[in-house]
């Protein structure tokens, strides 16, 4: 109903509409990019993931990514003033329906990635579609990689794209149980809208978000050969990400904690990969939007290249860490008090003032303060060698947050 309404309305105001039905979002940003037609953008219209009673509307420019909430909020004036234009009737818009967006997106897939090393690895996986369109495309992908993938729930659904937090840790935990069942090299969980992956290794160990962005971001950096290439990861990662880089090479390069702004990390032409601690990985060399489908082939083709498995890389390469996070409730005319306080705090310490307030408290500890963007919410995020120095730390900067909104 909302897609129908939203074609329409976009139709009167004299605007051509290409309709891709049901497909992933990585699909759509692809085509955005692909067809050449001088896209202005795209809209894309789902029931929200975490909530059944919502639908989630997403705006994309025209370089694939998402409009700023500068551009959000513009949109929503306009659109409660009902301040635009309507065509005449000999100047309506048309409905299209690419005939070649799947066929774009495949070719584009298996030019970028490094297939004969993929088929020479004969690894078997487990994937968990979620019920996803990713279900549409990604098994003929996987077919044309020679790879052994035991598909779960590969078909659409609208009755279960909505997922309980709960419901979550029971896909993750059966998808477990199946990789140590069939002996499988890997696990992946694709999100519903196919831009978020989350893993599990070949014991059938969950892997943690964060830990996952080290493992994607070790094997690109360790592949790498560009000069002066950057990995973008969220103010809030550990400073692991940092001994990683170093050891490689490879410059790392902070972004706002938002989704959008972690989109916008690529921008930078010597971006070699942007990655959240949530489950998102951009890959620019494909292109420049999360993209779950491309990431299970760029972690096939550097597992089978360098003949490792994720809990080998976890176990051998990556340190243990672990960044505690807390939420501190903030009203919103609090927020700016609470900002200024804390930046009076740090007046004569080592901080990061870019993004939120980042306290550094000794070499290998920080303290990260932010506050939530669309929640009455103070966020903070602590890390330490030692755990109990880090929940030390965070219980500390929670008890400063509600003392200076007094």
């Amino acid at each position: 109903m909302i897609e129908r309404g939203l074609i329409s309305g976009l139709l009167s105001a004299g605007i051509k509409v290409g309709d891709l039905r049901g497909l992933p979002i990585p699909v759509v940003r692809y085509e955005i990019d692909s067809e050449g037609e001088g896209e202005a953008g795209g809209i894309y219209i789902r029931q929200y993931p975490c909530d059944g009673r919502a639908i989630d509307i997403k705006f994309f420019n025209s370089k694939v990514g998402d409009i700023s909430i500068k551009q959000e909020k513009a949109i929503e004036q306009l659109f409660f003033r009902e301040d635009f234009d309507r065509a005449s009737m000999d100047k309506v818009g048309e409905i299209v329906v690419p005939p070649n967006a799947l066929k774009y997106y495949k070719t584009g897939y298996l030019g970028a990635i490094k297939e004969e090393i993929i088929k020479a690895s004969k690894q078997k996986i487990v994937i968990d579609y979620a019920y996803s369109s990713a279900s549409i495309i990604f098994p003929a992908i996987l077919g044309d990689m020679d790879i052994d993938a035991v598909s779960l729930n590969a078909f659409t659904n609208a009755s279960k794209i909505t997922k309980s937090y709960e419901e979550f840790r029971n896909s993750l935990s059966r998808l477990s149980d199946i990789v140590t069942t069939v002996k499988a090299n890997a696990g992946f969980l694709i999100d519903t809208g196919a831009e978020k992956l989350f893993l599990v290794d070949e014991n059938g160990k969950i892997v943690r978000d964060d830990a996952a962005m080290m493992i994607v971001s070790y094997l690109v950096m360790k592949e790498n050969k560009k000069k002066d290439a950057v990995v973008a990861v969220p103010i809030n990662a550990s400073s692991v990400i940092n001994d990683i880089a170093k050891k490689f090479g490879v410059k790392v390069k902070r972004t706002a904690t938002s989704f959008g702004n972690r989109m916008a990390g690529e921008n930078d032409k010597d971006v070699i990969l942007v990655c959240d601690s949530m489950g998102g990985v951009i890959f620019p060399e494909f292109q420049n939007a999360f993209d779950a489908m491309y990431a299970i082939g760029k972690i096939l083709e550097r597992t089978g290249e360098e003949n490792v498995t994720i809990g080998k890389i976890i176990g051998e390469e990556i340190p243990y860490f672990e960044v505690l996070h807390k939420s501190v409730p903030c009203s919103w005319d609090k927020k700016g008090q609470t900002m200024r306080k804390a930046l009076e705090d740090v007046r004569n310490r080592k901080a990061d003032l870019a993004i939120g307030v980042k306290i550094y408290t000794s070499a290998n500890s920080w303290v990260l303060l932010m506050p939530a963007p669309d929640e009455v919410l103070f966020y903070v995020w602590a890390e330490a060698k030692d755990k109990a120095i880090a929940a030390g730390l965070l219980e500390e900067y929670s008890a400063k947050i509600r003392e200076w909104q007094k």
